[in-house]
């Protein structure tokens, strides 16, 4: 399967989710490219563990973001866009 890892492009906890579902259906996932098989407990940890620093990333980019507009705000209350 490909573009089922945590930050490949997965949405939130959808790839974490959908490899839990294909667990108890007793199918295992495997990524070649990333060497990671489900099947295993060491496969399960660092598919979470890639999920979790996915998660990370979404929330820095998310208070970076908040952060940057707050401070356009703050810049253009005093004389407008400083460019």
């Amino acid at each position: 399967m490909s573009g089922i890892l945590p930050g490949s492009g997965g949405c939130g906890k959808q790839p974490i989710d959908t490899a839990e579902d294909l667990k108890r259906r007793g199918i295992g996932l495997e990524s070649v490219p990333d060497a990671i098989d489900t099947s295993s407990p060491g496969g399960m940890l660092v598919f979470h563990m890639l999920g979790a620093i996915a998660e990370f990333e979404r929330a820095q980019i998310r208070e970076r973001t908040t952060a940057g507009l707050a401070e356009a705000r703050r810049r253009a209350a005093w004389g407008g866009d400083r460019s």
